[in-house]
């Protein structure tokens, strides 16, 4: 099945919005101090991490 224009627009647009918000926590993440930064990745108890950061 091939999407239509108007698919492909919305497509496009959620896609650019999420690379933003990617990109938007990636530099609070590295602005924010070492300290938290640890605060941040330490896994909390029962807690599953899928992504490694």
């Amino acid at each position: 099945m091939i999407p239509t224009r108007d698919e492909q627009h919305w497509m496009y647009r959620n896609m650019v919005t999420s690379r933003k918000f990617e990109e938007t926590i990636v530099r609070i993440f590295f602005e924010a101090p070492a300290w938290v930064r640890v605060l941040i990745c330490e896994p909390v108890d029962g807690e599953n991490r899928f992504a490694q950061v």
